[in-house]
């Protein structure tokens, strides 16, 4: 059986879906303190603030198992650590109330910031083009970013030239920037995730040195 519970404590707020034993399948989490990253729905079933946590059992598992510890600690920093392995006691809710709760916990971490972690955007790094599966100037590309990297990673078209024949070759390395962190989930199921990037711009100009010795009297 599955039920849904939500509790209060402070200024946090858990909305939670637990199974068997007690333990906790998804688990929502509001600070009422910080502000939401989105804006606050006109109905919501409590009161909204940024969410803490938004993260599946299940998805972390299948992460785990795929990509290891960097495919956890990414999810973690996108969708926050679970705060409990099994729940205790709570106002009971509805299947609906939970759901409404999860999307917006959801939506409100893609739209979270996220300066530090494991690959914050911006970060610059060094890729080969692998494939260009739909052909030049259509969708994008995927890009190999090496054995210590090993993430599927994507440029989109929106970022590359608008003529196809300066679109980069298969095998032609470049630098790149992280600009998101994309994961395709389904509900209480695997999901995937890639790497968004695009070209990096070309490094500024190391400055001129200055002169030594003295200067003019």
């Amino acid at each position: 059986m599955t039920y849904w519970f939500r509790t209060a404590e402070g200024s946090l707020t858990s909305w939670r879906e637990v199974g068997d034993a007690g333990v906790v399948l998804r688990e929502a989490v509001f600070d009422a303190e910080r502000p939401a990253a989105m804006p606050p729905e006109p109905l919501a079933p409590a009161p909204w603030g940024a969410a803490v946590v938004a993260s599946s059992r299940a998805e972390l598992s299948w992460l785990a198992g795929r990509f290891g510890l960097l495919g956890m600690a990414l999810y973690e920093d996108m969708y926050g650590a679970p705060t409990a392995r099994t729940a205790e006691g709570g106002a009971e809710v509805t299947e609906g109330d939970f759901e409404r709760a999860w999307g917006k916990a959801r939506s409100d971490r893609h739209f979270t910031p996220r300066p530090t972690g494991p690959l914050p955007n911006g970060t610059r790094l060094t890729g080969t083009v692998s494939v260009l599966p739909w052909g030049p100037g259509i969708t994008g590309l995927f890009v190999d970013l090496g054995p210590e990297l090993p993430l599927p990673a994507f440029v989109d078209m929106g970022h590359l030239p608008r003529e196809p024949d300066r679109w980069p070759q298969v095998g032609a390395v470049g630098s790149y920037e992280v600009t998101d962190v994309r994961f395709h989930s389904v509900a209480q199921g695997p999901c995937g995730l890639q790497i968004r990037l695009r070209p990096a711009p070309p490094a500024a100009p190391a400055p001129a040195p200055r002169p030594s010795g003295p200067g003019p009297r």
